[in-house]
């Protein structure tokens, strides 16, 4: 390869990872700024925000305002082409079945090994609402379905691992990809020691190249998004069981 030709596509690769970065910032922002303004909103309106309405907000706000919404305006404003979507055919509900279970081993495997390594479990806003409100569980199993899965994959799969493949290919994509998604949610373990939230974002990371690959591969954001949806379901329930009976659980939650 010529050197003209290096240099055009390091540029590309270059502009791409900036795209993402400045994108993922820019959603996330948009959805905080939605849920700011929510909350002086309800404020205003003496209306009071228990646990449950936050979730509920913070979900509307980043997932659906923010990725969703923030996904669409990026493709429209590139011209880019639609997420490929369509119902799952026969073969591809096996792959879900398939991913669905990769996922919760790798959850397993990965699990049992910081244990081995003697590295504690980070504290999670998500452990502490549900500790305070069990039924905040129950919303987020529901929400799996409708706007978790949907929202974080039509984002970080549809748009960031698209727009990521136009210039890396698609295994660098993803992996780019896959490390972008695990990486925001770091703020969901603020406070804990550093080991403890590197090893479990490393861990979300490694559970999530399940999801980067079979969308790929079946070139339908609908297989990813049901993998998602159903492994996150599962593990609320867990949660929810763990909680009524006061157990410290030791998986990780996407």
């Amino acid at each position: 390869m010529s050197g003209s030709l290096v240099a055009v596509r390091t540029n590309e690769r270059v502009v791409a990872t900036v795209a993402v970065l400045l994108l993922t910032v820019g959603a996330i922002a948009l959805g905080n700024l939605v849920l700011l303004a929510a909350g002086v909103v309800a404020g205003l309106t003496g209306v009071e925000l228990t646990s449950l309405r936050s979730v509920l907000l913070s979900l509307v706000a980043l997932q659906g305002v923010g990725f969703i919404g923030g996904g669409v305006a990026y493709l429209y404003w590139r011209g880019a082409p639609a997420v490929p979507i369509a119902l799952p055919s026969l073969n591809q509900w096996g792959l879900v079945l398939v991913g669905w279970v990769a996922m919760l081993a790798a959850n397993i495997v990965t699990g049992i090994a910081t244990q081995l390594a003697n590295i504690p479990m980070p504290q999670s806003s998500i452990t502490d609402l549900a500790l305070g409100n069990p039924t905040v569980i129950i919303v987020l199993f529901v929400a799996s379905f409708l706007i978790i899965g949907p929202g974080e994959d039509f984002f970080f799969r549809g748009v960031v691992q698209g727009r990521l493949r136009e210039a890396f290919g698609p295994r660098a994509a993803i992996a780019l990809a896959t490390v972008t998604f695990g990486l925001i949610h770091v703020t969901n373990f603020v406070g804990s020691p550093p080991i403890s939230i590197a090893a479990t974002v490393g861990r979300l990371i490694l559970v999530s190249f399940v999801l980067g690959g079979l969308y790929e591969y079946t070139d339908n954001l609908a297989v990813p998004v049901a993998i998602h949806s159903v492994y996150n379901a599962t593990l609320f329930g867990l949660l929810y069981i763990a909680t009524i009976y006061g157990v410290e659980p030791a998986f990780v939650l996407l």
